[in-house]
């Protein structure tokens, strides 16, 4: 019962209790990029769940490998769910050491755990729900999302997708944790009823610059807040993505709205 009162939230045709949905006192967490964080609202919250959609090649992995080892950095516990197989320790050691952090002890802080399909996935999301807390916050990046989702059809489809953003929402909320989904843009195309539609609290869209831009250390990219509690939707930024993970743009390339 206790459960489902707390994932109410989020749900919609369910009551909610309003001291839940309140925002925990618990400065938000960077990204390790200054422009995404104000478009955030400061960064990743702790009780909420921060979804950035994409193409291909927008970035999303390497968001994910810069939050994690910045988050780990900073003292965090940080749970890394890989779904495409794309994790690789180098990658996040070289993105680390661009930003000046002591990687050795910060990697320590991160568990990597491969899932294979939506199932394996949820038997380690009930498994972080189940754990203990401890004196660290706590974060889990789940990388690329889509590839749990696009071969699920029908109402078993649904079914899955909604136990899903269940389990997220219940490590949030129960677990105080802060929580980042990537995933392409499959996740847009669930009805706007369902619960994973409306799980996450705020939500991003990465797509790449399509008009020339000057010579950059990489692609540059543009990221929309479709979904905030905090700011207003439509907010943009432009970022590089680059070997440091995604960095600032020039400042002729600065946040605009």
């Amino acid at each position: 019962k206790l459960i489902w009162t707390r994932m109410a939230i989020q749900l919609p045709g369910l009551p909610i209790r309003l001291g839940d949905s309140l925002p925990l006192q618990r400065p938000p967490l960077s990204t390790g990029c200054s422009n995404l964080d104000q478009l955030l609202g400061g960064g990743l919250f702790f009780g909420e769940i921060t979804e950035v959609i994409g193409g291909p090649a927008t970035g999303k992995t390497q968001l994910s490998f810069m939050a994690a080892i910045s988050i780990a950095a900073a003292g965090a516990e940080v749970h890394f769910i890989d779904v495409r197989g794309s994790f690789h320790a180098s990658r996040m050691l070289a993105i680390g050491r661009a930003h000046g952090f002591k990687c050795e002890e910060a990697m320590e802080s991160v568990r990597v755990v491969r899932v294979a399909d939506a199932f394996s996935c949820l038997d380690v999301l009930h498994a972080i729900a189940a754990g203990q807390g401890g004196t660290r916050p706590l974060v889990v990046v789940l990388d690329d999302v889509g590839m749990l989702l696009q071969e699920l059809h029908g109402t078993h489809g649904l079914a899955v997708a909604h136990a899903l953003a269940l389990a997220l929402r219940r490590i949030a909320v129960e677990r105080a944790a802060a929580i980042l989904v990537t995933g392409p843009s499959v996740t847009m195309r669930l009805p706007a009823w369902t619960p994973w539609a409306t799980a996450a609290s705020t939500r991003l869209t990465l797509e790449l610059e399509r008009t020339p831009a000057p010579p950059l250390s990489g692609p540059v990219l543009v990221a929309e807040a479709t979904k905030s509690p905090r700011l207003p939707s439509g907010l943009c930024t432009r970022l590089v993505c680059c070997e440091a993970g995604l960095g600032n743009g020039p400042r002729d390339l600065d946040a605009v709205s």
